[in-house]
């Protein structure tokens, strides 16, 4: 049974824009919450390795692959080397995020720089700190696998017209992964700044 009084990340979420996330962890399994993040990652992956795939036959043979800031084509590129660049951009991206994320662990607490390091750091809690860093680059690794995904689709759509031409309004399709790049590194700014409420902070000591 889920005791919601000593959840394991619990210590690591302040602050009113996280009350959602706090929500969800009393109610689910922390260990479903968790890992969560480490399923719609892998997930979000196949989803756009197949959108890629499935729509490469409708790319020119030679296509549009950069444009101004009114949306007309100034760049091109042969579509073999299109497809290449942007499997190589996503993959290195996410590898590189990632990466960095997992390997902080291995680092000493003195290339830490964050609030309330001691705490943060200390043998119980560095495994949750460490494995909330390890989240943050999933987290981002999301954003930048949705954001690629919303990109090839914005391409598509404007190779399909002649003379090459982003749609209308195509940030709005980017939309949805800003923000939840903006959403991930702006929880990773805050989770850390205070102290949970259950830490007694230490009574400040006297001179002899």
């Amino acid at each position: 049974r889920f005791e919601p009084s000593q959840p394991p990340l619990r210590s690591l979420r302040s602050g009113g824009f996280l009350w959602v996330r706090m929500d969800w962890q009393r109610i689910m399994p922390v260990m479903f919450s968790r890992k969560l993040i480490f399923f719609l990652v892998p997930a979000l992956w196949v989803i756009t390795g197949l959108q890629f795939w499935l729509n490469l036959h409708q790319l020119p043979a030679r296509l549009a692959s950069h444009f101004n800031a009114s949306g007309a084509a100034d760049g091109w590129m042969d579509k073999g080397t299109f497809i290449a660049s942007w499997i190589a951009t996503v993959v290195s991206l996410n590898l590189l995020v990632i990466g960095i994320c997992w390997g902080i662990r291995f680092l000493p607490n003195s290339m830490f720089n964050f609030p309330h390091r001691d705490y943060w750091l200390s043998p119980s809690q560095r495994p949750a700190t460490v494995g909330a860093l390890l989240e943050f680059g999933f987290g981002l690794a999301f954003g930048v696998t949705l954001l690629f995904g919303a990109l090839f689709d914005q391409t598509l759509k404007a190779n399909q017209t002649q003379p090459p031409h982003l749609p209308p309004r195509f940030w709005l399709h980017l939309t949805p992964a800003l923000l939840i790049m903006a959403g991930v590194l702006l929880d990773l700014a805050t989770q850390f700044r205070k102290l949970p409420a259950e830490v007694e902070k230490p009574e400040p000591t006297t001179a002899q």
